[in-house]
Parts: C-alpha cells; sequence; structure tokens
C-alpha cells in the first residue's frame, strides 16, 4: 500500500492527542514515507535507582516511532496496534534520545519496523524490532 506524502499530516495530528506521549514529554520529530522519529527528553523522574532512563520509557518511545513509522503505509484512519516487540538496550541513558522508526515491511494484514534509539552524539543506545497488525477503520 503507498500513501501520498501529501496524506502524513493526519499522523502528525493523531500524535498530538496520543495521552500516553504527551504525558512522557515525547514529540514526533520528523516523518517520512516508512519512516519516524521521536524525540523523548531526559527527566529525572523518568529515571532508576542508576540515574538511567528506565527502560519501559525508552520501550515506550520506540514502539510508537515503529508504530508511526508503519502508520505512513497506511490509508488515513487505519491503526496498527502492536502485536509483539523485542528492544535491546546496549548503553546506558543519561540524556535526551531519539527513536527511529522504519518499516522494513507492511503486509495486507501485519507490518514490521526496525527500531534504533540513538543518544544525543548519535551513539546507538538501543535497538529493536516491532511487528504490528494493520485494522481497517470501523465502518
Amino acid at each position: 500500500m503507498e500513501v501520498a506524502a501529501l496524506d502524513l499530516e493526519h499522523i502528525w495530528q493523531r500524535v498530538e492527542k496520543v495521552p500516553a506521549l504527551q504525558s512522557i514529554g515525547a514529540r514526533l520529530v520528523d516523518l517520512s514515507q516508512g519512516r519516524a522519529c521521536l524525540e523523548l527528553p531526559f527527566r529525572p523522574e523518568f529515571c532508576n535507582s542508576l540515574g538511567m532512563l528506565q527502560g519501559g520509557f525508552v520501550t515506550a518511545v520506540a514502539d510508537a516511532a515503529g508504530g508511526l513509522a508503519v502508520l505512513t503505509t497506511v490509508p488515513p484512519g487505519w491503526v496498527a496496534p502492536t502485536i509483539e516487540l523485542k528492544i535491546n538496550f546496549l548503553e546506558p541513558i543519561r540524556e535526551t534520545v531519539l527513536a527511529t522508526g522504519t518499516v522494513l515491511r507492511s503486509g495486507a494484514s501485519v507490518a514490521t519496523s526496525y527500531i534504533e534509539v540513538h543518544l544525543e552524539d548519535h551513539t546507538l543506545a538501543a535497538a529493536g524490532m516491532a511487528t504490528f497488525r494493520l485494522l481497517r477503520p470501523k465502518a
């Protein structure tokens, strides 16, 4: 399924209304066909006892990046709930990060994204893959 670049505005608008992303201060910084980038600001209240961002917050923004990338491959109104997610943490995270999701394949009912989470100096801090179920809007 191909979606014209002009049709991506609905995704920008949708992100602004996601309570989970709002609550952690994540923001969409780039969106193109098959790719989405979100920034997660460092906040001390999101840290574990070692002073690093707790993995759940990083995973949440990684999941969103992968899912939003998938939404660029389907018509407006479709949804893409996560059905599987795997993430590997490669570096301690003590700063703002950028999560980038890139669609590997988008089929008729399932799509897969590869996700990278980078530190401000572009060091790869986490990498993962996610699979999403593609659902048409309810009639």
